[in-house]
């Protein structure tokens, strides 16, 4: 959108902006002699930190590319789990402006990320490399080219003190919607309001009028205490979770400015209501290929993707096709997929399905409903991993259904 456009412009110049302020000295105060850090070159450098999840992971490479073209210097920070999948599909000359380097995460060698990277451990695995991130930082210092500010997911937290120990600015990527947004950065008004801690775990109960949230900036007028993030939806406000967002939402005044992968035309009034003590700039939906004018890609793919369904897609009526994914981690019930199908076929929608190989226990097609794939499979696709980026800009799909 054009507004993303102007907003993504504005980010730009205050990043060089803190090139300028920046004098090119990395941890401010490491060093008192300034020729022994050179000024760095025009194009600023930025040091990028996705969350280690593939809905984290793919925006921020996105804007890595953007940046790029823009003829920022870009390091990519992943850990070592990341890092191999990343170097094995990432296309070569994207590597002559995009330095990716690695950094261990704590875990023993024979521990399973894909397993592991789940709710609490994924969390305490990604704090285990605030020492060597700070390390790199170091390292950084020593180059001609020092760091002018670092980009780090909203969920790596940690990054913030980091950055202040060293005295390099952060910009804090949110990777999702500005609506899902609000109810972590009103974490403690939804608390001094009344509304949190839930009173009881009955959702029909949560789902009556007299709990939807009415008085909380941003939010839309039917939304319900139900509506709130599993992990905002505590019983008890010591739990793991919910401090865990808490001092993520309590560290956002102390970056440089907050970026949103949305825009304007579409959360407007959710944006505006994010506008308090921080420098806020929507520029998504961040897609390169909208920016730098090619559908080249550069990401990186949990799973091996299946192709064929772009083919099937072809065959399909324009904006007919309810594509489902649930991301590439999360583990469902047997009874939430076989609800679910039986949704998807009263339906009566054409359909493609991502299910996995490790959504439950390694089964697909053998949790499913009786008879369920043949009853649908005129007008339904079940694959174990897509494209998505390609899915999701097929002129057959008309709609997404996802978790979050």
């Amino acid at each position: 959108s054009s507004s993303s456009s102007f907003f993504l412009f504005i980010l730009v110049l205050r990043i060089l902006a803190m090139a300028e302020g920046y004098g090119g000295e990395v941890g401010a105060g490491c060093c008192s002699s300034r020729e022994a850090h050179p000024a760095p070159p025009t194009n600023p450098h930025a040091v990028l930190l996705p969350y280690p999840l593939q809905g984290h992971l793919t925006p921020m490479l996105q804007l890595a590319k953007i940046l790029a073209f823009r003829g920022f210097a870009i390091t990519v920070v992943n850990n070592e789990f990341i890092h191999s999948r990343l170097i094995s599909s990432v296309q070569p000359h994207w590597l002559s402006s995009i330095r990716l380097v690695a950094i261990p995460d704590g875990l023993g060698a024979a521990e399973s990320r894909v397993h592991l990277y789940s709710n609490r451990e994924r969390i305490l695995a990604t704090e285990n490399q605030a020492g060597p991130f700070a390390e790199l930082l170091e390292k950084f210092r020593h180059e001609s080219h020092p760091v002018t500010c670092i980009i780090s997911d909203s969920l790596l937290c940690w990054t913030q003190d980091v950055a202040d120990k060293l005295g390099i600015p952060r910009v804090v990527l949110w990777t999702s919607s500005v609506v899902g947004f609000l109810p972590f950065f009103h974490m403690r008004q939804l608390v001094s309001r009344g509304y949190l801690p839930i009173k009881a775990k009955d959702s029909s109960s949560l789902d009556k009028e007299e709990n939807y949230v009415t008085d909380i900036p941003g939010f839309p007028s039917n939304f319900k205490i139900s509506d709130l993030p599993s992990y905002i939806q505590v019983e008890d406000l010591t739990d793991f979770f919910w401090q865990h967002g808490l001092r993520a939402m309590d560290m956002l005044p102390r970056a440089a400015c907050l970026i949103f992968n949305s825009f304007e035309e579409l959360e407007g009034r959710s944006i505006d209501a994010t506008r308090r003590n921080i420098p806020v700039f929507a520029i998504g939906p961040l897609l390169a290929s909208a920016y730098v004018g090619t559908p080249e890609k550069l990401g990186v793919s949990f799973w091996k993707e299946d192709d064929t369904c772009l083919g099937w897609l072809d065959m399909q009526s324009p904006s007919s096709v309810l594509y489902i994914s649930f991301g590439s981690l999360a583990i469902q019930s047997t009874e939430k997929v076989e609800e679910l199908a039986l949704g998807i076929e009263a339906s009566n929608l054409p359909f493609l399905w991502v299910i996995r190989p490790n959504t439950l226990k390694g089964k697909t097609s053998a949790f499913l409903p009786d008879g369920f794939l043949c009853r649908t499979a005129g007008r339904g696709r079940v694959i174990s991993w897509a494209p998505q980026h390609s899915v999701l800009s097929h002129s057959s799909v008309g709609g997404f259904l996802t978790h979050c």
